[in-house]
Parts: C-alpha cells; structure tokens; sequence
C-alpha cells in the first residue's frame, strides 16, 4: 500500500535539520519516488509527479506548502491533515496516523542524505531537468512523469538516482 504523499513530505520536512523550501521539497519527493520504485518495485505514494517548468513536482504537495513560498517549510505535524468536508462546505483537520515501515524509512532516509547536502535547490532543479523522465514528460501532452519510466531510468542509472559521479 502506498503512503499519502502530503505525509510523506511531512516527514522529509521533519528530517531536514536545516529546513527546506518546497522547490527542494518537491525534488527529493521525485527521487524517493524513484528510490522506490528501483528498490521496492512499488510506489511511495499515489499521486503523480508532473514535469513542471523547475522540474518535478505533486500538485497536491506544491499546493500544500505553497504559502511558505520561497521560505523554509517549518516543523510539521504529522498527525493532523486538512480535509475540505463537502457537508459544511467548509475545511477540518483530522488525525491522520502515518505509520512507516521501518524499511520504508531506510530508503527514504537514504534519499534524505543524498539530496539534503545540495544546498541550492537550483542544482536538483537542473539535475532533474537534464534525466530522461522529465524530459520525455515535458514532451507530452499531459505532463505526467510515468512511473514506469522512472523505474527503467533509474534502474539502468542507479549513479543518477543517488547522485553519485560514476
């Protein structure tokens, strides 16, 4: 079963002893992503990744942390999630345990350590923008970075998913 991506990006925020900005955010979701795939052969989360103009990027993510902008994303609490309740036509926050295997945390803590040392997002920014699943996605219709891409890719370039030079 794959996680909620809005949790698992609570969690890389949590973990970051420096904090980071959601454009950063949003690169380290696309290589646990990845991660996943190659290592699991199983998503971390649902939603879609999109090949945005700054690279990868979850919609529902971006729109989360949007009002922090270029800012570091503060400390979250991850058992709380906002919900729109169509009843009241109105918003809720609900407990929202996430639980994540152990393993799980391995690779994404794995992934954590490798990207949290780029101190400028602009370098994730255009290491994603020169991999082939961006942009192969950047050339179709929809946008959509298709999982099964990013597992080829990166299963054939595990140097790349772990931004290692050989």
């Amino acid at each position: 079963m794959a996680y909620d991506a809005i949790q698992i990006a609570k969690y890389i925020i949590n973990k970051a002893p420096y904090g980071l900005d959601n454009l950063k955010l949003q690169k380290i979701l696309y290589y646990i992503q990845a991660a996943f795939l190659v290592e699991r052969n199983k998503q971390c989360f649902n939603e879609e990744l999109y090949a945005w103009e700054y690279g990868p990027a979850v919609k529902e993510v971006f729109a989360e942390f949007m009002v922090y902008g270029r800012d570091v994303i503060p400390p979250q609490d991850q058992a709380d999630k906002i919900i729109f309740d169509d009843k009241t036509f109105g918003v809720k926050r609900v407990k929202d345990k996430l639980f994540i295997d152990e393993q799980d945390k391995k690779i994404i803590s794995k992934v954590i350590n490798v990207y949290l040392e780029t101190q400028d997002p602009f370098e994730l920014v255009m290491k994603t923008r020169s991999e082939k699943p961006w942009l192969n996605a950047r050339m179709s219709p929809d946008k959509i970075i298709k999982n099964e891409e990013v597992r080829s890719y990166y299963t054939v370039n595990r140097n790349k998913l772990y931004n290692r030079k050989n």
